[in-house]
């Protein structure tokens, strides 16, 4: 593993594991732009020499505008697949950027509050990330990026059309906000399909735990704004700002719903999830995610306490495959990560 991705995966302070608003509901939030530089095609015409010379401009602008230890910059091609990995599984890059065939880069800062990735879907991705619901704080430190960028990199706008895109969805502000939600009493108690049907009536997006293409784990979904073409950036802001709220509330009234008429059958799938993930030999990460899920909503419930919430989000992020190679220190066959997830799981619950 490249050393700078150890020292990530090593921290004590993982921003995934990081308390935050209406955190019960809510893991994480994120706001992303998608911006190209001026006089160059999208990624996907690009020449070997346009590649080149847009991380070395990209690279250029970086040691100017940032202080030089408060970041590290890495090049796709100057890792392993598992480092890749890595960083997806802290979603500090998209999995596009991880399945991209070109030459592409990553900035991260050290305290994974932000990243910018360089040719991915786009010339420059910039995002950034907080715990909970809280989309002003990424807010402003993406645009504070995003203007300082702008000095030194001519973007590719248009007076009419606004920021210009690979993906026509994203013209406009080029902005996409979205948050991480926990939702596992909507799924028990098969509301979830009017609660999925109503965000998308409020024109949002649904998508899994690692955004398009991904599916659901552990009753994780990303929610984000679909359009941004003739919206304004305080628009967006300011439409999840007042959907999020109802969305939580929807989850939380399903899990006093679920007290109220199925507490034995709750608590019996929570203790049941206990018993197998401090027994189990063999696990997929699909499997602990599900009971992890029901541990998490029960400490949050007041339920159970024998796993405090916090111990229980750090779970979900080290038994994913990546993270557990790392702690490992060396490659995993399929049989291998299974027993491997199952005694991290016995260890850290013994």
């Amino acid at each position: 593993m490249d050393a700078r991705i150890a020292q990530l995966v090593n921290s004590a302070d993982a921003r995934l594991t990081r308390r935050g608003p209406e955190n019960d509901v809510v893991f994480s939030s994120r706001v992303r732009l998608a911006r190209n530089l001026a006089g160059y095609p999208f990624v996907d015409r690009l020449s070997v020499f346009d590649r080149e010379k847009i991380i070395s401009s990209f690279r250029e602008a970086t040691e100017k505008l940032l202080e030089p230890d408060s970041y590290i910059m890495l090049s796709a091609s100057g890792l392993q697949q598992a480092d890749l990995l890595c960083l997806l599984e802290r979603q500090l890059v998209s999995r596009e950027f991880l399945d991209g065939e070109v030459e592409r880069a990553v900035l991260i800062d050290r305290g994974e509050n932000f990243s910018i990735m360089a040719l991915e879907e786009d010339h420059l991705r910039v995002q950034a990330l907080s715990a909970g619901f809280d989309l002003e704080t990424p807010w402003q430190r993406v645009n504070d990026l995003d203007n300082r960028y702008e000095t030194l990199l001519p973007y590719a706008f248009d007076e009419k059309h606004g920021y210009l895109t690979a993906c026509p969805t994203n013209v406009g502000t080029g902005a996409r906000l979205s948050v991480m939600l926990h939702l596992p009493a909507l799924i028990l108690t098969n509301e979830s399909e009017r609660a999925f049907r109503a965000i998308q009536k409020m024109k949002l997006e649904l998508r899994g735990l690692y955004g398009e293409g991904s599916k659901p784990l552990g009753d994780f979904y990303q929610v984000s704004n679909q359009a941004t073409l003739g919206v304004a950036e305080e628009e967006i802001l300011h439409h999840l700002l007042t959907v999020i709220p109802k969305i939580v509330e929807y989850e939380r009234k399903a899990r006093e719903r679920l007290i109220e008429k199925e507490e034995q059958q709750t608590l019996d799938r929570i203790y049941r999830g206990i018993g197998i993930l401090k027994s189990a030999r063999k696990i997929r990460a699909e499997e602990a995610m599900t009971h992890l899920s029901f541990l998490r909503m029960g400490a949050h419930l007041g339920l159970q306490n024998e796993v405090p919430a916090q111990k229980i989000d750090e779970l979900f992020l080290r038994i994913q495959p990546a993270h557990l190679e790392a702690a490992a220190g060396r490659p995993l066959d399929e049989d291998e990560a299974l027993a491997e997830r199952a005694g991290y799981l016995r260890r850290e619950l013994a």
